[in-house]
This record gives structure tokens, sequence and C-alpha cells, in this order.
């Protein structure tokens, strides 16, 4: 069986403050060093374009004070790492198209009390395409630099068509020189000039490294009287003997054995581990380590259940009517310290200037933070045991990064807009946390668009606001279908996986594993009017 990577926290609550002050004053020096060179960086991003990371971690490379070599050569990898993606960005967003088409749609499905009559327009694009000549601009956009013309030249490509774009790349270059490379410079300077606008700014104190001692970092407590039945070690620090103990809990079910982090020595006896230290909101150090673990992908399972959730209402509704609520007390007492917070700020004599809490307050605000991702997880927790009690193997929500872009307020939360909750509740991040947790009970969790769920009707397909009369209640204004609103997105959503031609036209399949396709909304509904049109 194939081996993948797994990485598992280990926490320290009771660290001595003198080992503390150690790992965060090397954390915040490493932190304040990733943003002095995102900032060089952003001077002049075409130097550090083609650089390679050797070259990269050698141009940046310093002594620090606090820092051993493996901390700040981790540290310059992070930033390159980070700008490199930031690039490939910058290259995709070059591309030159014509306009091909004017994409025209009309409705299908019968003609409705509120819907236009068959053959109306439903909605209409400009449809873009590429030819010969946009395809080779576009390819020299993104990787022109002075040496290109020569390498086009001897062209040594195996594969056909790579072959044949550069030699249109070359035959243009040729033709046209300068006029065809003042454009490029062109288009590339004012997308670089975006790129750039802001520098990369890493506010977070966790940082990489690489442990190099004769001793494994993880170690099993010789005191059997100790709370803290292990300790890693951590080297190359400010200290006696170059080390930091640090205690930690090891759960023999949760971690595995110990043995299994241990790497083996090089030829003078180091061994060399990979780890991260991290400061959670509650006051103690987390440090990740990773180990082999045998590949268990969750993949092809087919008892679906469609769960909506949303903020409003419920925060879990099931196809099968189950709703599981928020923390209602946890939730209402968040939102009483919030709006105490905002009358504060209201009052800026009390706060320095740049900064929007003062240390009590944002102590407080992160062990909210804390209080409400455990309520998430103890609430996903329930989910998946009601997907086990009703035999469902499958759970299907919608993608929940799209969940902020609500810009009503909601009544029962003294007038919070939702899509302010929604990120102080961090709901993004339910995906990962539901996902996580089905996975160890052996569930496959897929995510499906979150468009015209709440407003379609799975009897006639019409596709209306007005359908949502109510937050509880959904009506058809069409077939007068009337039922849960909660219940029926549910099922809209489990029918997006169930059914094969929406499966196949709003999906993504890869290694077993569905997600949305990108699309545009008007091109979801085009969808959606064509599969229950058939229907």
């Amino acid at each position: 069986m194939l081996n993948n990577k797994k990485s598992f926290s280990f926490y320290s609550p009771e660290l001595n403050q003198h080992k503390k002050e150690l790992i965060l004053k090397k954390a915040e020096e490493l932190r304040d060093f990733r943003n002095q060179i995102s900032q060089e960086v952003c001077l002049d991003l075409t130097k550090f374009e083609k650089m390679s990371r050797f070259d990269f971690i050698k141009y940046f490379r310093i002594r620090l004070p606090n820092s051993s070599g493996q901390d700040i050569s981790k540290a310059i990898d992070g930033v390159f790492i980070s700008y490199q993606n930031k690039i490939k960005a910058f290259q995709q967003k070059i591309q030159f198209k014509i306009q091909k088409a004017l994409d025209i749609r009309y409705y299908k499905i019968k003609n409705t009390k509120k819907n236009k009559v068959r053959g109306d327009v439903l909605s209409f694009s400009i449809k873009l395409g590429s030819t010969k000549l946009t395809k080779v601009v576009t390819y020299l956009t993104r990787y022109y630099n002075e040496t290109t013309l020569g390498w086009l030249k001897e062209n040594k490509d195996v594969d056909e068509k790579k072959k044949q774009l550069r030699n249109d790349a070359y035959n243009l270059l040729v033709k046209y020189d300068q006029r065809v490379i003042k454009l490029i410079k062109s288009r590339r300077q004012r997308v670089l000039n975006k790129l750039t606008e802001h520098p990369m700014e890493f506010k977070s104190l966790s940082f990489r490294s690489n442990n190099q001692i004769k001793t494994p970092l993880l170690n099993r407590n010789k005191n059997k009287h100790s709370k803290y039945n292990s300790f890693i070690t951590i080297g190359a620090q400010k200290t006696v003997d170059g080390k930091i103990h640090i205690p930690v809990k090891f759960s023999d079910k949760h971690h595995g054995k110990v043995s299994e982090y241990e790497t083996k020595p090089d030829k003078i006896g180091c061994i060399t581990t990979p780890y991260i230290v991290s400061f959670p909101a509650n006051g103690s150090i987390r440090i990740v380590l990773t180990k082999d673990c045998p590949n268990e992908s969750i993949i092809d399972k087919h008892n679906y259940m469609g769960v909506d959730v949303n903020i409003k209402h419920n925060l879990f509704s099931t196809c099968n009517g189950t709703d599981i609520d928020y923390d209602r007390i946890i939730f209402n007492d968040y939102i009483k310290f919030l709006k105490k917070l905002d009358k504060k700020k209201l009052n800026k004599e009390k706060y320095k200037q740049g900064r929007d809490l003062s240390r009590n307050d944002q102590i407080k605000f992160d062990k909210w933070i804390v209080r409400v991702k455990d309520m998430l997880k103890r609430k996903s927790n329930e989910l998946v045991k009601e997907a086990i009690k009703q035999n469902k193997d499958h759970i299907v929500m919608e993608d929940l990064q799209q969940m902020g872009k609500l810009y009503s307020r909601s009544k029962e939360f003294e007038g919070f807009k939702y899509s302010r909750l929604i990120r102080l509740l961090n709901l993004t991040d339910l995906k990962n946390i539901v996902t996580s947790i089905a996975n160890k009970h052996g569930l496959q969790v897929s995510f499906v668009q979150p468009h015209y769920t709440s407003q379609t009707c799975n009897e006639c397909g019409c596709i209306d606001r007005s359908n949502r009369v109510t937050q509880e209640t959904f009506s058809c204004v069409d077939c007068g279908s009337c039922g849960n609103a909660d219940t029926h997105s549910a099922i809209n959503i489990r029918d997006r996986l169930e059914s094969f031609k929406l499966r196949s036209s709003l999906l993504n399949m890869k290694n077993g594993l569905y997600s949305p396709k990108i699309l545009k909304k008007d091109t979801i509904k085009f969808i959606l009017y064509n599969h229950y049109s058939s229907i």
C-alpha cells in the first residue's frame, strides 16, 4: 500500500516563561525577516521571477541573532514559494483573446407565471476565443526575456504542437521585432504593476525549520509521575546546551508510535527532522510533526446525504429533514461581545492610532475564536454521526468559500451583516472541519456550487427568488410545491451529485473526489433549466 505524509500536532500549554520567550523571540525575528524579503522582492519582481530556489535562498541568506541556519533557510524558502505562486497567477492573467461569438440562451421549459415564455432570451454573453496569433502573443508575453529569440531558434522540442507554437513565435518575433516586444512589455508591465502594488505581508508567528541533532526529535518522558509523557527536543537554541526540551502529551491512539517520527541519521550521525512551530490563541505552543501513513483515500461512496449550511436559521439541514443548530447560548453571547467592541471602537481616544483592539480585548477576542471553533467541531461531529445513523457514506455540501457574499442584515443578531457573521465564525473553514471528521469515520465529502440551491423547485425546475417565501418555507410560484426551505435546499444539493447529467456538467472529478467547476451563474442556471426541462 502506498504511503503519504500526515501531520500531527503536539501541544505544550505549560511551557516555562524563559523557554517560551526564546521561541517567541525567534518567531518574531523570522516574521520580520520574511516581510523584509517581501518588500525587496516587490520592488523588482522581474529580477526574482526566473531565479531558482537555491539562488533565491543564497541571495537573501544572512545571519540572525536568534535563529539558526535552518530557520533562516526555511523562512526564505517560504517567501520563495509564496511569490512563485504569485508569479504563476501573474502569468495566467496574461492572455490575449478576441470576440468569437455572441452566446444567446433561451428558455426551454414550459411557460410559467413568473418566468418568460418558451423561446424568450434567458441570457446572453460574449464568447471569447483564441486564434493562432493570440496564442503566440500570449505565449511570448508570459515567457519572453532577452534569451528567448535564441532559444526559440534552436527549438529542440519533441512535442509537435509545442514545436509548431515555438516556430510561430520565432517567426513573429523576426517579422515584427520591436513592435511585438513593445506590446509584450507593455502588457506585462500593466499586470506586474497590479501584482506588486501591495507586497505580501506575513503576520503569522508560525515558522518552519529542520532539527539537526544526534538524538530523535520526539522522546518518551522517563519520569512516570509527570503529566507530560513525552518531550520534543529542538536544537540550535540560545541555551547552555544549545537545546530546548518541550514537554508534550503523546497519545498512542492518535499519534501512533514514537518510533514512526524518527528519521535515519546521516553519515555523521545527525538526524534531520522537519517541524513547524505555531502559537494558538489559547497561549500554548503547538509543534507539528509529520510521518508516513498508509494512503487511505476515501472514494467511490454512493449513498448521498445532501446538507444545507446556513447562518440564518440552522447550521446544518439534511435532505432527510434533520436539523443541527448552533449552540445558541455561545452564539448569542459572542454577538453581545462583538457589539460591545463596536461601541468601544467608536470612542477612538481609548485606542492607539492604527490599533483595532486593546490588549485585553484582543485576548478576550482570541478566546472567543477558540470557543466558536470548538462549537463548530462539535456540531460537525454531530452531522457525521447523523449521516452514519442514516446509513449514508457520502456527504454533499455547498462550496462554503462563496458563502461570504451575503449583504443582508440579521434581525435576530442585532442587525449584524450575514457576511460579517460568516467571516467572524470562520464558516469558510467549515468544509475542512467536516471533511477531516468525516474521513476519520470513512465517509466521503463532496462540494457543489451554492447558486440557486434555495431558489430551484426540484419538482418542476422553476428558478425564482419568490419561491423562497420565508427563511423557513419554500413554495413554488409555478407548480405550488411546498415544504421546509432548508430541507428543500439540501435535496437540491444532493441531486447535483446524484444526477449523472448535473454531476458531469457542474462538477470536476479527480481521484474519485468531486469539486465544483468554475462556472458563471448564467451557465449554472442554463444547465439547471436544461436538466429539469428534460425530466
